[in-house]
C-alpha cells in the first residue's frame, strides 16, 4: 500500500480557527482561572464550613459554587437581605451550573417567586444537559425563549437525552454546529441521531476534528453518512500528523475507491 504524506505549515492562527481547538483553549483558561479563584493560600480547596462562614450572604454560593439545597437552606436568612436582581442573577447561574439538580432549583424558585428566565437560560441549561430542570422550566415559563444554541449546545456536550427531547418536542431548530462539535467531542451516539433524523448536516469540520482526534468510528460514519463531502487536505494531514494510522489507511482507500468511479 502507497502512503500519502501531505506536508503543510501550519501557523498557530491557522490551528486557533479549528473550533473544536479554540473551543479547548478557551475552555482550558477558564478552568485556569476557576481552579485559580477557589484556591487560597493555605487550602487546595473550599471545605463546606469555610463556604457557610465566609459566603453566608453571598449569594455566590449558590451561582458559583453549585451547592444543594440542605447547604443553602440554614443561609436564607441571611441571603433575603440581597437585592432582588442579585437573587435573579444567582438562580439564573445556578440553573446551568454542572452541579445543579432539580430538587435545589425548585426551592429556589419557590424562595425567589419573581425568577423570569431571560433570553439565554433555556439555552445554557440545555447546553448542561440538565433535562429535568429545562423541562421544569418550560413547564413554568411556556413562552421563555429557546433558540437553536439549545440543540447545538447539548450535542456539542453528548447529551443524547436532550438533543432527543429538543427534536421531539421543540421546533427552535439547529445549525450545523450540532453535528460539527459533537463530531469533534467524539459523541458518537448524538451525531448518529442527528444524522438519521435532522437535516441540518454538518461542516467540513466535523470531519477534520474527527481525524484529527483519532475517532475512526466517527470519521467513518461521517464519510459513508454524507459521500457528497469531500476528504480535505486538513483532515489527510491531522490523520498523518497525530499517527491516526487507522484513519488514513480508511481516506486513502476512499479516495482510490472514489478516483476509479
Amino acid at each position: 500500500m502507497t502512503t500519502t504524506t501531505v506536508s503543510r505549515e501550519y501557523t498557530f492562527f491557522d490551528v486557533f480557527r479549528v473550533p473544536f481547538v479554540k473551543t479547548q483553549i478557551l475552555n482550558s483558561i477558564k478552568d485556569q482561572s476557576v481552579t485559580h479563584n477557589r484556591f487560597n493560600k493555605n487550602k487546595q480547596y473550599i471545605k463546606g464550613k469555610q463556604l457557610a462562614s465566609e459566603f453566608a450572604k453571598d449569594l455566590r454560593i449558590i451561582s458559583t459554587y453549585g451547592v444543594n439545597w440542605d447547604f443553602i437552606k440554614p443561609l436564607l436568612g441571611d441571603m433575603n437581605e440581597a437585592k432582588p436582581e442579585a437573587k435573579l442573577k444567582a438562580i439564573r447561574a445556578y440553573c446551568s451550573h454542572p452541579n445543579a439538580n432539580l430538587t435545589t432549583t425548585i426551592f429556589l424558585l419557590e424562595w425567589f417567586k419573581e425568577f423570569t428566565p431571560g433570553d439565554l437560560l433555556l439555552d445554557e441549561v440545555a447546553e448542561a444537559g440538565h433535562l429535568d430542570i429545562l423541562t421544569n422550566l418550560l413547564d413554568r415559563f411556556p413562552d421563555a425563549l429557546v433558540t437553536e444554541d439549545a440543540l447545538d449546545g447539548a450535542a456539542k456536550n453528548g447529551h443524547l437525552a436532550t438533543v432527543q427531547y429538543l427534536h421531539k418536542h421543540r421546533k427552535d431548530g439547529a445549525s450545523t454546529m450540532a453535528m460539527d462539535y459533537a463530531a469533534a467531542n467524539g459523541h458518537l451516539a448524538v451525531v448518529e441521531f442527528l444524522q438519521k433524523n435532522r437535516s441540518e448536516g454538518c461542516t467540513f469540520l466535523a470531519l477534520d476534528n474527527a481525524a484529527a482526534n483519532g475517532l475512526f468510528d466517527m470519521a467513518k460514519l461521517l464519510c459513508e453518512g454524507y459521500p457528497q463531502n469531500e476528504i480535505s487536505e486538513d483532515a489527510q494531514y491531522w490523520a498523518v500528523q497525530n499517527g491516526h494510522k487507522e484513519i488514513q489507511a480508511y481516506f486513502e482507500s476512499r479516495l482510490k475507491s472514489k478516483m476509479s468511479e
